[in-house]
């Protein structure tokens, strides 16, 4: 494996660990507000938002929570809010 390959495969780990953080955090602010700890979470600078939101949108809504997604310019990510829907 050359130098190149390398540097390759290091920055596939490193997407897919900020993906799986990323990840995490929107569980855990789903939890939070379907456990009433919390009326709304936000959570911002999400690299890879709209890939995380496309693998738990329907998960929080089995759980009665809107992820409502606020776009950053030129598609760089996205900061994210999480509520009840009923609010």
């Amino acid at each position: 494996m050359n130098r190149d390959e390398k540097d390759q495969r290091r920055a596939g780990t490193a997407i897919v660990h900020e993906l799986n953080r990323e990840l995490a955090e929107v569980e855990a602010a789903i939890a939070l507000v379907r456990s009433g700890v919390a009326g709304e979470v936000s959570l911002t600078n999400l690299r890879y938002g709209e890939e995380v939101l496309s693998q738990i949108r329907a998960r929080g809504a089995d759980h009665g929570v809107l992820l409502e997604p606020i776009p950053w310019p030129e598609d760089a990510g996205c900061d994210l809010d999480v509520r009840r829907i009923d609010d």
